[in-house]
């Protein structure tokens, strides 16, 4: 499970940092091993959650291709995004139950598939 807030169109920095530390993984699967691009499929599911403070329609297109390309890295497809606009404030989610709601059955069902 990979969590990020938008800023600037982008993940935050702490969530860069720890992408960016796994260049070694992929160093080692696609130079060192030479793993073929595209062709392994993927053994682990991730669930990706996002919140930004705009409605814009373009809002996470650039973060789910970074996630998508660093879950590959590590063996992993993008099994679900829950991703949220016009949060920002603190309590902004709490106007929005059904987000709660929502955002708890992924999780829950996200235990069961990795069980």
């Amino acid at each position: 499970m990979l969590s990020s807030p938008v800023f600037f169109y982008t993940v935050s920095a702490h969530t860069k940092i720890f992408m960016d530390r796994c260049q070694s993984l992929w160093a080692k699967k696609y130079l060192l091993e030479k793993s073929p691009f595209g062709i392994r499929q993927p053994a682990r599911k991730a669930l990706f959650l996002s919140a930004g403070a705009t409605g814009g329609q373009k809002l996470f297109d650039g973060i789910l291709l970074s996630v998508k390309y660093f879950l590959d890295t590590l063996d992993m497809e993008l099994w679900k995004s829950l991703l949220y606009r016009r949060l920002d404030g603190p309590r902004d989610v709490s106007d929005h139950p059904d987000f709660i709601e929502e955002a708890y059955g992924a999780g829950r069902e996200f235990a069961q598939k990795i069980r």
